[in-house]
């Protein structure tokens, strides 16, 4: 995990998230960014149709 690039981390926390993942998994995930200090906005946007 230590050789785990920061950018990547993040990358594969939200891809973990929305594929839904097993939950320890993203938590071992989670655990690492917040030890590195990695700021992790979880952004839950409404998705909006433009017409």
């Amino acid at each position: 995990m230590h050789q785990l690039k920061d950018s990547l981390l993040l990358d594969s926390y939200i891809k973990a998230k929305e594929l839904n993942l097993d939950a320890e998994f993203i938590a071992i995930l989670r655990k690492e960014i917040m030890r590195r200090g990695l700021f992790l906005m979880e952004n839950k946007q409404n998705k909006r149709s433009t017409s």
